[in-house]
């Protein structure tokens, strides 16, 4: 729903879719280890006359030069021989014994000595190390424990990735410091206040390998009103359609001469090959001004720089440096790897929906970050519009059974991978131009459907239609060429409009004794265990109610692709069948048309007190599928003007694929909370947006489902 004045302030609303309103890491982290006890086989020393004292990745220009240095903080010399230092994987496993990186057979530390451990051939900061290791840190995450010679533990620490859960490892069960060691930037983590009882903490700053005192805090650039207001790795045209924008949040215009955007690798490193994008002296933003770079195969037009390489899909990160090399601001996405381009703990999620164009997006006061449709030059969106967030809409049709074997495993005599949907409500629906996709393992959509249903296609009550992978014996009304991943997986059903009819993911695995899943936009609340079904005796998932928990709603039994929700009596009791049927059909509507939208009861703003604002003039049309493009509405016409208009007047609707829409353009200019109240047809999607006056485009601010009444309620700001 659109709004703008005649000046101009107006709102659109469509069928089922409303468009528009027209107008550092912690300074202290704790080392933790337990003392004077024991960690399974492992016991701990009651004191640390040695500890570790610092560790880094990489440094400098060689991100693979990784060390780590042990410094003795008691008033006495200690004799390490004996003593030995072990290195953890990625994967948080201990190496095992006999296999130190150091064994320091007769090192004798005086107080406050250190001892420096690096990788053959290196020298970090120009520092000779008194012992070398063979191979560098993993990416995705390391640690070490020290034990002395009757095999206590006298130190330890751990270095993984920390949210969206922690990662725990051998080195360090208790937790672990967040991966975001930026080794081009000369950082490393240094133990601050830690004592022979006391654990201190480490902190992030300067390396100073070699050396006892702690580095300078690491230093930011003064800039910090340049701020990365949007990034995208993808969008609608592949993994190239990238988009990084810039904002000038700040009252004074700042000059880019010099700066430069860089990119975070997928392994969480920073790229030392050259930037994304560089700025001279011309470049420079004004108060509230975007700047936008663009991926090498963008779908945007209107660009101000663009990439000659594309940022990582699944998990990327992006600086902004200024003349000094010094950062401005930097972002990082990814399901669970840290990276170099964070500046603490949290990250964005990986969750974004390719298809739809999403991307990460700062709120305009920089509160925090939502996901919704790219506005790459205007202003961000001002609520979260995923595709991830949005509610299934109630239609009587149903993922009823799905499976995703492996077709090249040999004890799978006959292997199942298809989706069944089932009408389960009480009359025919017309499912034409509905789409069935698929999510990979990673939770992300797959950029093309595995079917679309014919513009004819309806199914009767109690009907199920089976779409099914190629090479597999199951009868099928469509085939799909790339079978779904039975490492996880997921099934989106979307309507011809773009809503959500249902879904469900399957893609919990166990890791390092933690349950963990990836975000995706083909799962409800909780998914489905990936290994749940025994695939050898061809079981598949069974849909045996719809709670809105992927975990609670489907359970497994043998496959029987085809047959609809009677087979489920096998696996579950004839009541629960009968009732997820009879809960089905209970939300459906009374026959009505879908393609009408009723009268706006009420249009109320907070500016800062509530008042019902005053609309000029009312417009009804229709759109496409996407909401209004323009100003203008598709066959506009005017249904009524100022002290005329009554809202139960305005009332449009439309036929085929088009969308009913109405602009409802304010006397006023308005800012704050806009609310529309309203009626349209039960459980459409009704979407608010304003007039952006200087992009001449829509920008969304809210969206709502309305209840099976078809009242709804959209709020956004303006």
């Amino acid at each position: 729903m659109p709004l703008r004045s005649v000046s101009q302030v107006a709102i659109v609303l469509i069928a089922g879719i409303v468009a528009g309103i027209g107008f550092a890491p912690s300074a202290a982290m704790a080392a933790g280890s337990a003392e004077g006890g024991s960690s399974g086989s492992h016991a701990y020393r009651d004191d640390h006359p040695v500890i570790i004292s610092e560790i880094a990745p990489g440094w400098g220009d060689r991100p693979e030069a990784s060390y780590v240095e042990v410094r003795n903080v008691s008033e006495a010399a200690v004799d390490l021989t004996g003593w030995n230092l072990y290195r953890c994987s990625d994967e948080g496993l201990r190496a095992k014994r006999g296999a130190p990186d150091s064994e320091f057979s007769g090192v004798v530390l005086a107080p406050g000595d250190a001892y420096l451990i690096a990788r053959t051939g290196e020298s970090p900061a120009g520092v000779e190390p008194d012992d070398v290791m063979s191979a560098p840190f993993a990416p995705g995450g390391y640690g070490y424990v020290l034990e002395d010679p009757e095999q206590r533990i006298a130190d330890s620490v751990a270095v993984y990735p920390t949210t969206p859960w922690m990662m725990r490892s051998e080195c360090n069960p208790s937790g672990s410091l967040p991966d975001i060691i930026d080794a081009a930037a000369g950082e490393s983590y240094q133990r601050v206040g830690a004592t022979v009882t006391a654990d201190g903490a480490f902190v992030i700053a300067q390396a100073t390998p070699g050396e006892v005192t702690v580095g300078e805090p690491v230093r930011r650039s003064g800039d910090g009103n340049v701020v990365i207001a949007e990034v995208a790795p993808f969008g609608p045209s592949g993994s190239g359609d990238d988009v990084v924008e810039l904002r000038n949040d700040g009252a004074e215009p700042v000059s880019l001469d010099g700066w430069s955007l860089v990119r975070c690798t997928a392994e969480g490193e920073r790229w030392l090959g050259a930037p994304q994008a560089t700025f001279g002296a011309g470049d420079s933003l004004a108060p509230g001004e975007q700047l936008v770079v663009v991926g090498p195969e963008s779908s945007i037009r209107e660009a101000n720089a663009v990439m000659s390489t594309s940022l990582a899909d699944r998990a990327y990160g992006v600086q902004l440096l200024d003349a000094n090399g010094l950062i401005v601001d930097e972002v990082a996405s990814a399901h669970q790897r840290d990276s170099a381009c964070q500046s603490g703990p949290e990250k964005r999620p990986a969750e974004l929906d390719a298809v739809r164009g999403e991307s990460h997006q700062l709120l305009p006061d920089g509160s925090g970050w939502i996901v919704a449709p790219r506005t790459p030059g205007v202003a961000n969106a001002r609520a979260e519009l995923s595709l991830r967030a949005a509610q299934p809409l109630t239609t009587g049709i149903v993922i009823s059974e799905w499976a995703t074997d492996p077709l090249t495993v040999s004890a799978i005599a006959e292997p199942h991978n298809f989706v069944e949907v089932t009408n389960l409500s009480n009359r025919s629906v017309d499912v034409a131009g509905w789409r069935v996709w698929a999510c990979d393992a990673d939770g992300m959509r797959r950029a093309q459907p595995l079917a679309e249903f014919a513009r004819d296609q309806q199914l009767a009550p109690g009907e199920s239609l089976v779409i099914a992978a190629e090479g597999t014996a199951t009868d099928a009304a469509h085939r799909f060429e790339r079978p779904l991943d039975f490492l996880g997986a997921g099934v989106l059903v979307e309507t011809a409009d773009g809503g959500i009819a249902d879904r469900v993911g399957a893609f919990h695995v166990n890791e390092m004794d933690e349950s963990v899943e990836p975000p995706s936009p083909c799962t409800n609340s909780v998914s489905l265990v990936a290994f749940q079904p025994d695939r050898v005796r061809g079981e598949s998932f069974h849909r045996v109610a719809r709670s809105g928990v992927d975990l609670a709603d489907f359970v497994t039994a043998p496959a029987s692709p085809g047959s609809g929700v009677s087979p489920l009596a096998a696996a579950a009791s004839d009541e629960q069948v009968r009732a997820l049927i009879s809960r089905t059909r209970a939300t459906q509507a009374a026959a009505q048309p879908i393609d009408s939208t009723r009268a706006p009861a009420a249009l109320i703003a907070s500016t800062p007190a509530p008042a019902t604002l005053v609309v000029e003039r009312a417009v009804v049309g229709t759109t496409g599928s996407q909401g209004a493009e323009g100003w203008q509405l598709d066959n506009e016409r005017v249904v009524g003007r100022g002290e005329t208009l009554a809202f139960e007047d305005v009332t449009v609707s439309a036929d085929g694929y088009a969308y009913p829409a109405v602009r409802l353009e304010l006397a006023e200019q308005v800012s704050g909370t806009i609310e529309w109240r309203g009626t349209v047809s039960p459980r459409h999607r009704v979407v608010l947006s304003t007039w952006n006056e200087a992009a001449a485009q829509w920008t969304v601010i809210g969206e709502a489902i309305a209840e099976q009444t078809g009242a709804v309620v959209v709020t956004g700001e303006a």
